[in-house]
């Protein structure tokens, strides 16, 4: 299929995709409006979002609360679940009306599914899991994205009139919306039959929260050196599972085997933006806290009251965990009716 042709007459306006988990923006949509707020802003253009789904205007309010201009809802039975077949057509269409100048979609599995066939159908250049964008000196969009393993940062420059991004979640992290704006909305009627997906969702199985990719979760238990051991870890995995919450760790405890590198938080591994981040054992160096510092709320527990975790943490316990988190699991089980082993 040749690519789908768009206006050469560049916009200011930039696109953000919205994602939506049973019913409920991810935070990477209102990491992505916090940036679309101030390129818009500098291009003297504005805010436009893309939000599919079935029965989520009730979304639309929020969106505008973080920096929406103008709402594109498309409301539709199977647009419930993601399915690209589904999607792609309805977005593009989109694009080729109206012609953003700059497409950011999140650095989810969909997302990123997305971002490539809408590429490959606008011929617009795409740059994925992004962490910065800026405009250059001429208006260009900018964009930092890690490479070899995140271990180096790469600086990439688009051009043409249309530009595709993805943002990697919990880069940005999200800031208090400055001004709330109500949102212009314009409903689509996409159209959509069963027989233009070459795949159907049989049913939808919700994974294990403990071991969700830890960019997307909203909760995350993480254990350090005071932990001890992959026996301390169990603990952390039941309060974990009381919580809904993922587990994660620092370096040391990748290193020693305790978790696996995948479950890494920090300068060297993933970078997180939960509601809330339990650092349970940890010190706090630098690079441990360069991966939780867009956190909502961080508690620590840590038995040493100079800590350099308790600067950086909203509630602070000074504790021997191996004494506070018996307790906890105990408390939290009267609380959600569980039982752990």
């Amino acid at each position: 299929m040749e690519p789908e042709q768009v206006t050469a007459q560049p916009s200011r306006n930039v696109w953000v995709l919205a994602e939506c988990r049973e019913g409920e923006l991810l935070e990477v949509t209102l990491e992505m409006l916090g940036d679309a707020r101030q390129l818009a802003d500098k291009l003297q253009g504005q805010v436009e979002v893309l939000l599919l789904g079935n029965q989520v205007e009730s979304l639309v309010p929020r969106l505008g609360q973080y920096g929406a201009d103008r709402v594109y809802l498309a409301e539709h039975p199977l647009l419930e679940r993601y399915l690209s077949d589904l999607y792609l057509p309805v977005i593009a269409d989109l694009v080729r009306q109206h012609s953003p100048g700059i497409v950011i979609l999140p650095a989810t599995a969909n997302g990123q599914d997305l971002a490539s066939r809408l590429a490959a159908r606008t011929g617009a250049p795409l740059v994925s899991d992004c962490v910065i964008f800026k405009l250059g000196s001429a208006g260009e969009l900018e964009a930092v994205c890690p490479g070899f393993g995140d271990k180096v940062y790469v600086r990439i420059l688009l051009t043409g009139s249309l530009q595709i991004v993805t943002m990697r979640p919990g880069a940005a992290g999200v800031e208090k919306p400055k001004k709330a704006r109500t949102p212009e909305v314009v409903k689509i009627e996409p159209g959509l039959s069963p027989g233009q997906s070459r795949t159907r969702l049989m049913e939808y199985l919700p994974g294990d929260p403990r071991l969700i990719d830890l960019v997307e979760a909203d909760r995350i238990v993480s254990g350090g050196r005071g932990v001890g051991g992959p026996e301390g870890f169990k603990i952390l995995e039941q309060l974990a599972d009381l919580l809904g919450a993922a587990v994660g760790g620092t370096r040391v405890a990748v290193d020693n085997r305790w978790i696996p590198f995948e479950r890494q938080i920090g300068q060297t591994g993933k970078t997180v933006a939960p509601k809330l981040y339990l650092a349970i054992g940890i010190s706090g160096s630098s690079h441990h806290i360069m991966g939780a510092k867009g956190s909502e709320t961080i508690v620590a527990i840590n038995s040493d009251p100079n800590a350099p975790i308790f600067k950086t943490a909203q509630l602070k316990v000074c504790a021997d965990l191996h004494e506070v988190l018996p307790i906890l699991v105990k408390k939290l089980e009267g609380l959600t009716g569980k039982t752990q082993g």
